[in-house]
């Protein structure tokens, strides 16, 4: 029988920042990546295995509509072969979607209360008998961070949770995933948080498995539930547990914004100045971004292996046309409303 499976999230968890969760788990896989900039889209090829192009969900805000319900969910199929499935955020925020959830656990509390009450539920979740779906989002690394002023010391933090968790999931033989929706800016091109932009700084990720797993070329979130069901069809084999190859090119999608979002009384989410965003990142560190605001295109090209942090901008040298041929198209921004704001949500 298939074993219980756990995805964790960590909300904005930069890869070049995961020295606390390599030190417990051993080297992060290198070649996994979002889809976009943010967390909805992610979700999304998370739950159902798309890309942006396919699922139509490239913002936050709003995006909830957008889901696609005719297509069933990973944790929907799960559900449908008989295993029990619990969703919690445990941490600041409402889960993302609930949709093919059993169970939402949400603690209104924070700090140890929050974590202690969250690790009773879902230990009392998985040791009941049957095979379970656990996700689990963590917000600690996400503004406002766990450890006020301190991305790093927050990660470290949030580091020391997801072992407690993924120690408990262990012992009740519950395989698991760990991995991040996105990644989060700290002032490098402007961004602050993750509003915009492709830069490896928002769209390269951590991944730990349970179990090892050979990972051949490039992922992203939309190989997640693969992935998932080769951890929880692996039986009691040890070895490194064999996957398909990954991708030569990965493409990303989005749809951002220059200003702060507010979030009008009735929950509608008005933005101004909106960002449309496309790019691509090839096998040997190429990275292509084309941005559209106001109909006009720029385009930024870098080579991440010998630029990680994306600031000498090659594209001059390329025919960056050429090489976005085959991305899927740049997304349409929702309506403008009057004043030069749109609405979304």
């Amino acid at each position: 029988m298939s074993k219980s499976i756990a995805w964790i999230v960590v909300d904005c968890l930069r890869y070049d920042y995961r020295q606390p969760f390599d030190d417990i788990y051993g080297p992060s896989y290198d070649n996994w990546f979002s889809v976009a900039h943010c967390s909805d889209p992610n979700y999304a090829s998370m739950y159902t295995g798309l890309p942006p192009s396919e699922h139509g969900v490239y913002c936050n805000f709003g995006s909830h509509y957008a889901m696609p319900t005719q297509r069933e969910l990973y944790q929907e199929q799960l559900l449908a072969v008989g295993y029990r499935t619990m969703a919690t955020n445990i941490a600041r925020a409402p889960i993302f979607h609930r949709r093919g959830f059993e169970f939402v656990l949400f603690v209104s509390t924070g700090g140890q209360c929050l974590y202690t009450v969250s690790l009773m539920s879902i230990r009392h979740f998985v040791e009941r008998p049957g095979p379970v779906f656990v996700f689990l989002r963590l917000m600690d690394v996400h503004r406002p961070l766990a450890v006020k002023g301190s991305y790093k010391d927050s990660v470290a933090l949030t580091a020391e949770v997801v072992h407690g968790l993924t120690e408990m999931f262990s012992q009740n033989d519950v395989e698991w995933l760990v991995t991040a929706d996105h990644g989060e800016g700290l002032k490098e091109h402007g961004i602050r948080t993750h509003e915009r932009g492709l830069y490896d700084s928002l769209v390269h990720d951590v991944m730990y498995t349970s179990k090892p797993v050979t990972l051949t070329g490039m992922y992203q979130h939309s190989d997640i539930p693969d992935l998932s069901d080769t951890l929880r069809c692996s039986g009691n084999d040890s070895a490194s547990l064999p996957f398909r190859d990954g991708k030569d090119v990965v493409y990303f999608q989005g749809i951002g914004t220059a200003s702060k979002a507010e979030r009008l009384l009735d929950g509608a989410i008005v933005y101004s100045d909106p960002i449309a965003f496309r790019g691509l990142r090839t096998l040997d560190g190429l990275k292509v971004i084309e941005t559209v605001k106001d109909g006009q295109s720029e385009f930024e090209a870098y080579a991440t292996t010998s630029d990680p942090s994306e600031t000498c901008n090659i594209v001059e040298s390329l025919d960056t046309a050429t090489l976005l041929e085959d991305a899927p198209p740049t997304p349409e921004p929702p309506e403008v409303l009057e004043g030069g704001e749109w609405m979304y949500g």
